[in-house]
């Protein structure tokens, strides 16, 4: 008799089933098969189980660890600038150590939210075209022949989006 994939699931879970223990020669009994076909889908499930169990681990240990590393960075920073901030109440302390200070805070803080992913660091360029940019572009469009106005009007909407 040929075991489908739901039957050989059914047949470990019955092995496994601790509220209803059934020994390997019933359960055999029950699919009609031998107690050697029992302990081979039992090994079946057991190794696919243990597989999705250490690849849980392997994607838990590898989350864990980067999460770990941005909070202990973050605790870090936030460290530095609590002895900085110490270091800033001290009586007589000069402008000149102040300003360092300062920056310690502003660079800490900034590399804090970095971390947490509050601060993107990638360049990004904002292009804003005002009625200014319009009446010049008016103007010089006005001033060309007929044949190339088609031309660069259509090339500055193309640019500007319109």
């Amino acid at each position: 008799m040929k075991i489908d994939n739901d039957t050989s699931r059914k047949i470990y879970e019955l092995a496994i089933n601790t509220s209803q223990v059934l020994t390997n020669a019933q359960i055999a009994a029950k699919y009609d098969i031998t107690e050697g076909n029992v302990r081979y889908h039992i090994k079946k499930w057991e190794s696919t189980v243990h597989e999705i169990a250490q690849n849980d681990q392997r994607v838990n240990a590898a989350v864990t660890k980067n999460t770990l590393n941005v909070i202990d960075e973050s605790l870090m920073q936030i460290s530095n600038i609590k002895e900085s901030i110490r270091q800033a109440r001290t009586p007589g302390v000069s402008p000149e150590k102040l300003s360092g200070l300062f920056n310690n805070w502003i660079r800490a803080l900034e590399l804090s939210s970095e971390l947490l992913g509050k601060i993107d660091r990638a360049p990004v360029t904002n292009i804003q075209f005002n009625a200014e940019f319009n009446e010049l572009k008016a103007v010089i469009i006005g001033e060309l022949c007929p044949a190339y106005k088609a031309k660069i009007k259509g090339r500055l909407h193309e640019i500007a989006g319109n």
